[in-house]
């Protein structure tokens, strides 16, 4: 059995975000995506000690993690991701829209605010960068514009390929409020 790389050993998924939490870990030579977090190689033999070992070498190859419309509880972000973004050098952008309906039913089923929803208020955490989407966001649902929105679009490529720092990428405001610092996307 080979894992997504197309190699053994094999993958397992082993984090608690939830699935539609969909995000891309780059590293400097692979792309790995996955809809539930980070994937992890693991072998029957040793497992308890490899897994560790394992993990802590997959995490110091990631470079960006890129939350797109996240549905996580944001306890759950802070008791589980926030620990891995300050024991490591990951870049961490949420992008997040006001109009996304999928998020506030989430938000109103689950009666927790939502790591990507904007009904209670905007999910900032230090060594998190946070980016609103709402203004540039014409989807139907508000939950695609990563993949429909050219602004989003154009915004992930600098983020990604082009490693432009955000206060040099077109179309980003920084913005300051009482919780922190998020940026928000403006129309062009």
């Amino acid at each position: 059995m080979t894992g997504l790389s197309g190699r053994s050993p094999t993958w397992d998924i082993v984090s608690p975000i939830k699935p539609s939490a969909m995000f891309y870990a780059i590293t400097g030579r692979e792309s790995y995506s996955s809809f539930s977090g980070l994937c992890m190689p693991f072998s029957d033999e040793n497992m308890n000690e490899s897994a560790a070992v394992l993990e802590s070498q997959l995490l110091l190859k990631i470079r960006d993690v890129v939350f797109a419309a996240p549905d996580i509880d944001c306890g759950i972000m802070d008791l589980n991701y926030l620990p891995i973004v300050r024991s490591t050098t990951i870049n961490t952008t949420i992008y997040v829209s006001n109009p996304d309906w999928a998020l506030r039913i989430a938000d109103f089923l689950s009666f927790r605010p939502r790591v990507g929803s904007l009904q209670h208020s905007i999910y900032i955490r230090e060594g998190i960068v946070t980016i609103d989407i709402s203004n540039v966001d014409n989807t139907a649902s508000g939950h695609s514009a990563l993949f429909q929105a050219p602004a989003v679009t154009s915004d992930l490529h600098y983020l990604l390929n082009l490693r432009i720092p955000l206060d040099s990428r077109h179309g980003l405001e920084k913005r300051q409020i009482l919780l922190g610092t998020y940026w928000q996307m403006v129309g062009s």
